[in-house]
């Protein structure tokens, strides 16, 4: 409610209370599993990288979109009139905002470094050459030949 602080504009499915803090939880998560992926530098760690990388990207955006919205309503007064719960909302979510923008744009590079660094953005043809003349360096070998775990 308006008196007391804050919109009336609620998202629904999401509510914005708390925003901050719980996709700020989701970026530390992130921060975490990215050190053990550049310690271990396995392809399942760097896997789970990018997934929560994508993901603090999509939460970082939507911090972002659901701040505009009370930005927007706290500046269409002046400052004189302006009461102080106002203030702090309009700062609180320009703080957001500028928090959310950043770990958007670090979120999307880290996936896009995650896609490479996994191998998805590489052009498999350029990595098993073979030609005509190679089909002697493929085997064909039977299931039941197979030996497990060697």
């Amino acid at each position: 409610n308006e008196t007391v602080g804050g919109l009336q504009v609620e998202n629904p499915l999401w509510p914005s209370s708390g925003k901050g803090f719980w996709v700020g939880l989701v970026l530390v998560a992130t921060g975490i599993v990215g050190i053990i992926a550049s310690l271990e530098r396995t392809p399942p760690s760097i896997v789970a990288f990018t997934a929560l990388s994508s993901i603090s990207t999509v939460l970082s955006f939507y911090v972002v979109m659901t701040c505009i919205i009370p930005v927007q309503y706290d500046t269409k007064y002046s400052d004189t009139s302006r009461p102080k719960w106002q203030l702090t909302e309009l700062i609180i979510n320009s703080i957001l905002m500028a928090v959310g923008s950043f770990g958007a744009i670090i979120g999307a590079l880290s996936t896009l470094l995650g896609l490479f660094l996994s191998g998805y953005c590489v052009d498999q043809r350029n990595v098993y050459r073979y030609t005509i003349d190679d089909h002697e360096k493929i085997i064909k070998v039977l299931p039941e030949k197979l030996i497990y775990g060697i």
